[in-house]
């Protein structure tokens, strides 16, 4: 990530996939009926594959920032003897989970304010 340093606290706000052994939430409408309404606006779509920011809490620290190996690849075409080299060292943003937190439907509704929730079981 650019523009972060070791210590800072990053509020992660896209996720598809949140749950523990007991639930899972996903994001996307795959699972609802044709006429049914998502129980928030945002929660998954085919252009928006991630669960709302107002679902959950995901905090995390960053510990460090590290560079891979160089990595050399050789790329050639066929029938051509000219070999390319193309040389790559990708960066890494190492991250430590400090807090993640599902909010429940009151919590929601408390911070909305008079947006509607439809809930389906």
């Amino acid at each position: 990530m650019k523009e972060v340093s070791v210590g800072d606290v990053l509020r992660l706000n896209r996720a598809s996939i949140l749950g523990s052994r007991d639930y899972t939430l996903k994001a996307g409408l795959s699972g609802l009926p044709p006429n049914a309404k998502p129980a928030l606006e945002g929660t998954g779509s085919a252009e928006n594959p991630y669960l709302d920011e107002r679902l959950f809490v995901c905090r995390a620290r960053v510990i460090g920032v590290d560079t891979g190996p160089m990595m050399i690849k050789e790329k050639t075409k066929r029938r051509q003897r000219r070999v390319k080299t193309v040389k790559s060292k990708h960066k890494y943003t190492v991250l430590k989970i400090m807090e993640v937190k599902v909010k429940s439907l009151e919590e929601i509704a408390a911070e909305g304010g008079n947006e509607q929730l439809m809930v389906l079981e």
